[in-house]
């Protein structure tokens, strides 16, 4: 039985006499699956509140002009994320996760003074501005998770991540849904 480095240099026993994957400790599945929710939750409800932009922003291509300010900085972040040397994940996973956070809570002050006349391209700069923010932050977290998730033996892990993207995207689908039939006119 050899020893495979995990986590936080803590050991998981590894018997490679016949390659049987060993047990992964729950709380990591859940922690795994929580991170995957939480880092595509923002994303996904830009993209579910998109109607409410085009109304506030009525000029522009909201879609597309949203996508790519998520999608640039999200995109050189990993980039540089792979020449930067792997003892940063757990610095940029708080850092991310707390970027998330600020810009998160300040994406939605930005659209109820949207419509003034006269400051609509300051608020649409201002969004984007946000939007790419949070992109930064999704990269940043994102690579640090699925890094940290593969420390650890089997694709459990890394599978718990990616599930609980997906319920992100299931949630926010489910909740406008909700929104949608509430508040028809």
């Amino acid at each position: 039985v050899e020893q495979v480095a995990g986590p936080r240099s803590s050991y998981i026993p590894v018997d490679s006499s016949n390659d049987v994957v060993p047990h992964v400790p729950v709380w990591a599945h859940v922690s795994f699956f929580t991170f995957g929710v939480g880092v595509l939750l923002p994303w996904n409800a830009i993209l579910a509140s998109l109607d409410l932009y085009i109304l506030l922003f009525p000029d522009v291509h909201v879609g597309m002009a949203f996508s790519v300010a998520y999608m640039w900085p999200m995109y050189l972040t990993t980039i540089l994320a792979l020449f930067i040397s792997a003892d940063y994940h757990q610095s940029s996973i708080l850092a991310g996760v707390l970027t998330f956070a600020i810009s998160t809570l300040c994406l939605p002050a930005i659209a109820p003074v949207a419509p003034v006349r006269g400051h609509s391209n300051i608020h649409f700069v201002g969004t984007l501005a946000i939007i790419a923010i949070i992109g930064k932050a999704n990269a940043l977290v994102q690579s640090s998770l699925f890094a940290t998730a593969a420390m650890f033996p089997g694709s459990s892990c890394t599978h718990a991540l990616n599930a609980g993207g997906g319920l992100a995207g299931v949630l926010i689908a489910g909740l406008r849904i909700v929104t949608l039939v509430v508040l028809a006119p």
